[in-house]
């Protein structure tokens, strides 16, 4: 459950700094706003496969039952913020 709320609160975090910057228009030229949009989405993306991955050892360390619903849940969401970060950067940028 941990990491699946990590994996949902890194991107979220990430999408609202991205818009922060691009609405108050700190990022005149469209080379740097595209490379900070990237970076962001490598950086969501970088958590989301950690927190899987770290998720993934301790199901299998403990033998207990898979993530539930709520985790894949929280995961997905995360996926869904990172994929929204990149298309509401691209659009204002470009």
């Amino acid at each position: 459950m941990f990491y699946g709320a990590m994996a949902l609160a890194g991107p979220s975090v990430n999408l609202l700094l991205t818009s922060q910057l691009l609405l108050i228009g700190v990022l005149r030229t469209p080379g740097i706003g595209v490379g900070t949009v990237a970076a962001y989405v490598v950086l969501g993306l970088t958590q989301i496969a950690y927190c899987w991955r770290s998720a993934r050892r301790i199901s299998a360390g403990r033998r207990s039952l898979p993530p539930d619903w709520r985790v894949r849940g929280y995961f997905a969401a995360g996926l869904g913020f990172v994929v929204w970060e990149g298309l509401f950067g691209l659009r204002v940028l470009l």
